[in-house]
């Protein structure tokens, strides 16, 4: 087993698709909430609901953006992973956090924070 980079026990996921639907623009942004691993070979997301691993070798992107002001008014950030995946791109979308108490600023910085050591890992594949 290869030994985690870092580990964030509280991650939410989401989808491009789900955040251009009614449920996810103007409800609830988010599909699973879980853990994020990340190791020098793979970005893991673990929840009840999906799991997934993606290879660090197979991500072509990162970036950040931010969730629609009309589901949260202050502003959110996420980090977008877009990979190759079975011979297309998908894109995820995950928003690293301490608790669903976190205060925005704080998550933010936490994304920022993911987003570096992603680019970091990815780069040096």
């Amino acid at each position: 087993m290869v030994e985690a980079i870092r580990t964030q026990e509280c991650c939410y996921l989401s989808t491009p698709k789900h955040l251009r639907s009614f449920i996810g623009r103007f409800i609830y942004i988010y599909t699973a909430k879980g853990n994020l691993r990340l190791t020098s070979e793979s970005l893991i997301f673990t929840s009840t609901k999906t799991s997934f691993e993606i290879p660090v070798n197979s991500i072509t992107d990162i970036r950040s953006g931010h969730y629609s002001r009309i589901a949260k008014p202050i502003r959110l950030d996420y980090i977008a992973v877009k990979y190759s995946h079975e011979g297309r791109d998908e894109t995820i979308l995950l928003t690293p956090t301490q608790s669903w108490a976190t205060p925005v600023w704080k998550t933010n910085k936490l994304v920022v924070s993911w987003i570096s050591l992603l680019d970091e890992t990815v780069h040096k594949q």
